[in-house]
């Protein structure tokens, strides 16, 4: 299976299958070889990478990721390449850039879920997007304090339009 990893920066491609002595790892086609030792909210990982071993922490909850290596904290977003590839062609989820939530597609704002200084937590739902008869719940995509809400209930949005920004 594979898997799109997204660093707020970087993007990986993961794929994992069952090969013939146990489960065969790559990112971005570069095999890796690892040895998991697993708890119940987060793995212990030792990855060994060009004869370099890393000793990998991946914490899971909350709906994020965090994997600590060489001693910083990366958060990420994890989603298997089909979802990511529907996503992406239709347009669903948050365009982020930076801390503003711009609008995926032409649509419909149909309830801002905020207020200007509110205090918000990552994957918070903060605006509803109508659009294609779908609804799209847009969320935070990082911890802050809601500085600015540009649209209303019932304004119409194009695409790559800003809607929030956080600090």
């Amino acid at each position: 299976m594979k898997y799109i990893v997204d660093t707020g920066g970087d993007r990986y491609t993961v794929e994992i299958s069952e090969g013939a002595e146990g489960l065969e790892i790559s990112v971005n086609n570069q095999p890796v070889s690892l040895a998991i030792v697993s708890e119940n909210r987060h793995s212990k990982l030792l990855m060994l990478l060009d004869d370099r071993s890393y000793d990998t922490e991946v914490f899971r909850g909350n709906g994020k990721t965090s994997v600590f290596l060489l001693g910083r904290r990366f958060d990420c977003v994890v989603e298997d390449e089909r979802l990511a590839k529907i996503r992406e062609v239709a347009g669903v989820g948050a365009v982020v850039r930076g801390a503003e939530i711009n609008s995926p597609m032409p649509g419909l704002v149909v309830k801002v879920l905020c207020n200007v200084g509110d205090q918000v937590k990552q994957g918070q739902s903060l605006i509803i997007v109508e659009a294609m008869k779908m609804e799209n719940e847009l969320k935070a995509p990082v911890d802050g304090v809601i500085s600015d809400i540009n649209v209303a209930a019932g304004q119409a949005v194009d695409k790559g339009e800003r809607l929030i920004t956080l600090e």
